[in-house]
This record gives C-alpha cells, structure tokens and sequence, in this order.
C-alpha cells in the first residue's frame, strides 16, 4: 500500500494528546525514533489502544505517512516479556528508565542501540529480580557508549597512563577518569567530578565491556552496586543536561 510503512520496535513514551488521541515514541529498526499518532488511543472500544497498550514488548506495527506524526492503523505483538510484567517494581523502574533514555535517543536508526534494547529485556525478563541493579546499570553505562559518550575508565585522561593509584577522579564533563595528582578546581569538582575507588572503577570496567550473561554470574556487592550506580546516573544527567 502506497505510503505506509511496517516498522518493528518498542514503545519508548507515551503521552495525551487532545481528547481521545494520544502520540507514541516508538524506537524502530528500520528509522530510528519515530512519532505515531493513535486515533482514539484513550477510548474504551478503540481497536488500536490493545496493540500498544502492553508495556515492554516488540511490536510490528503498520503506520500510514501524515503531515506531523505517522499515524497507526495496524500492528502485532512480536514478542512478549511476561516475566516484568510479571514484577510491578521492575516494571515500574523500566518505565522510569525508557522515559530517560528516550530523551537522548536519536531519531536516525542504530542496529546497535536497538539491538541492545531488546537483549536487555530479554535478559531482565528471565533473570532473578536480584540482578536487577547490575543489569541497569551495565544497560546505562551500554547505551551511552553506544551513543558516543563511552567513558575513559582504562587510564587518566590528562596523562593517558593507567591508573594504579587507590583513589581516582571520575570527570562527568571530561568524561572519564582523572589521576588525582592533577590539580584541579576545587569549585567545579562538586558538581563535575566525584572520587572513586579501584573496586568502583572495576566494576565500571565490567559492566562497560562485559556481555549480560557475565553480569548476572558476578557477584556484585549491592552496596557497591549503588555507588556504581550513583555515578551512571550523574554521568547520564550530566549529558542529559
């Protein structure tokens, strides 16, 4: 059919749009982030809320050309993850996260962003909720290297020698680590730089260039895991902003 398109992905946000309607963030394959207008989105009898009222699931869904939005008449559920649904906490932490992450995502196309999108869920889904910390934030510290922020955390980056001391500098605006024999601004190290740790700079390490599978065998201590976790999403506010 002429000006249509079949577009696989997942919906990212949603948001009302004037009385019954609302407008979706749906990341695809093929075009990267796309807006999709949903005619009648909000009623009860609508023949299009069902198909994209499922959070979290890989979507095919058919879309016709309009003038602002691509507008929705058609789609499948191509593949469902029960197991969040399943736990209201994590799903309720995922929408938080695909709310974030939707802010940087770009609209051009990225087989590998998308790509790690849909692992992470299938990974969250069959592993314990346990995990959950650790795969967040291996997914984070993922997507924004993906992105082209991948953080400096294998030597200084004033100095490019690895770092061996037991203290560091982690710069949110460099982006990366910092031998702590460099000066620096004692004003601006509050809000661009926090210190860390060799044990935090290893599990960096980790959850940067390791598969999911390999962070759900580690045994991360939760308390680290926050701290790590801490400093990912200061690092992603600070690109955020």
């Amino acid at each position: 059919m002429s000006g249509t398109n079949r577009l696989l992905g997942i919906v990212l946000n949603k948001i009302n749009y004037l009385e019954n309607d609302q407008i979706i963030d749906f990341y695809t394959l093929e075009k990267g982030k796309v807006e999709i207008l949903v005619r009648g989105g909000r009623k009860i009898n609508s023949k299009l809320a069902p198909i994209i009222a499922e959070p979290f699931t890989l979507l095919v869904l058919t879309v016709a050309d309009g003038k602002n939005y691509f507008h929705l008449i058609g789609g499948e559920k191509k593949q469902r993850f029960l197991g969040i649904l399943k736990r209201k906490s994590q799903s309720f932490k995922l929408h938080s996260l695909f709310k974030k992450i939707n802010q940087l995502i770009k609209s051009e196309p990225d087989k590998k962003v998308f790509s790690l999108i849909i692992r992470f869920l299938e990974v969250i889904d069959q592993s314990p909720e346990i995990k959950f910390l650790a795969l967040n934030n291996a997914f984070l510290i993922k997507f924004l290297s993906f992105l082209g922020y991948r953080p400096e955390i294998r030597k200084c980056l004033i100095c490019q020698k690895e770092i061996r001391a037991l203290k560091m500098f982690f710069n949110f605006r460099k982006g990366g680590t910092i031998c702590l024999r460099h000066p620096f601004d004692k004003d601006f190290e509050k809000t661009e730089a926090m210190i860390i740790d060799q044990t935090l700079l290893n599990i960096l390490q980790k959850l940067l260039y390791q598969n999911f599978n390999f962070i759900i065998k580690d045994s991360f201590q939760e308390t680290d895991l926050k701290k790590t976790g801490n400093l990912i999403k200061k690092f992603f506010i600070w690109h955020l902003n």
